[in-house]
């Protein structure tokens, strides 16, 4: 064999070396991402029985009075102009509740709660992250929230409701407008309210500071000034007190402002306030500032 010959050879070889290698180096096509399965609709054509699992995400629209005990793998969308009633059920996802609808709910969601201007959500059970967006009316009772509640009133007047009661929230509290009412709850950070029509805050732990500002009516903070109308309702007991770890600052409020049996573990800061600040059975580890010295 010629030494030209080789020569050809050997650069066959590398060729085809070369070839090899590019296609090795050539990445797999990934796999294609299973499919979705698709939504449930539960409108006023189907009903869900109870103990259904749901695969994916469940939609609920006009006609969908009430489901109970369903498991849902995805996420729950409430629609807009809903009125329903949702009952001892899981969603694996987040819930979203849309515009004007009125919902009443207990679940265990493992995500989130979404709220796009509601007229009215009454909600107990357990919610794995956050409470956000904007809502008329809000009720939170008999919950525990793990992440934070973020809610304000739509539009310019105001007037929603924010009721927490004998609820745990792990995160900030925070409420720009309408009326607020925070009774028996054990808050893991703080509250931080602005522009409200009203506060009320009694029976509360908080674990952090306490901010009220530019409340255009009146601000109770710790003192036992609401009395649920209910049936069981003990008027005769004597109510806990409010302890408060952090600072609190009353600052801008137009009505009267009541600071009352609490235990402050910061400071109490009063600025700027219409009328001057009452504080009544409080005990405060840090200075008294402002209207409140």
């Amino acid at each position: 064999m010629s030494a030209r010959t080789r020569t050809v050879r050997r650069g066959a070889v590398a060729a085809v070396l070369a070839l090899l290698a590019g296609l090795l180096a050539v990445p797999a096509a990934a796999a294609p991402a299973p499919a979705q399965p698709p939504a449930v609709v539960c409108d006023d054509s189907l009903d869900l029985v109870v103990h259904t699992v749901v695969p994916g995400d469940l939609r609920v629209e006009p006609g969908c009075d009430a489901v109970s005990r369903l498991t849902v793998l995805g996420d729950l969308h409430i629609g807009a102009d809903v009125v329903t009633r949702v009952y001892f059920s899981r969603v694996l996802g987040d819930v979203h509740i849309g515009p004007r609808t009125r919902a009443e709910l207990t679940l265990e969601i493992a995500g989130g709660v979404h709220l796009d201007r509601p007229r009215l959500v009454t909600l107990s059970g357990d919610v794995g992250r956050s409470v956000r967006g904007l809502a008329h009316d809000l009720l939170l009772h008999d919950v525990r929230v793990a992440g934070a509640v973020n809610v304000s009133t739509p539009g310019t007047d105001g007037a929603g409701f924010l009721t927490v009661r004998r609820a745990e929230v792990g995160g900030w509290l925070n409420r720009q407008g309408g009326h607020v009412l925070l009774h028996q709850a054990w808050l893991r950070r703080g509250v931080t309210v602005r522009w409200a029509r009203s506060v009320v805050v009694s029976e509360v732990r908080a674990e952090d500071d306490v901010t009220v500002a530019g409340t255009g009516g009146s601000v109770h903070v710790g003192d036992l000034w609401y009395q649920p109308v209910e049936p069981h309702w003990d008027r005769t007991r004597t109510p806990a007190r409010s302890t408060l770890l952090g600072d609190v600052l009353l600052e801008r409020n137009r009505g009267l402002v009541v600071l009352g049996t609490t235990d402050v573990g910061g400071g109490v800061d009063c600025r700027a306030n219409h009328r001057t600040a009452v504080l009544d059975d409080v005990s405060v580890a840090g200075a008294r500032t402002g209207q409140c010295a």
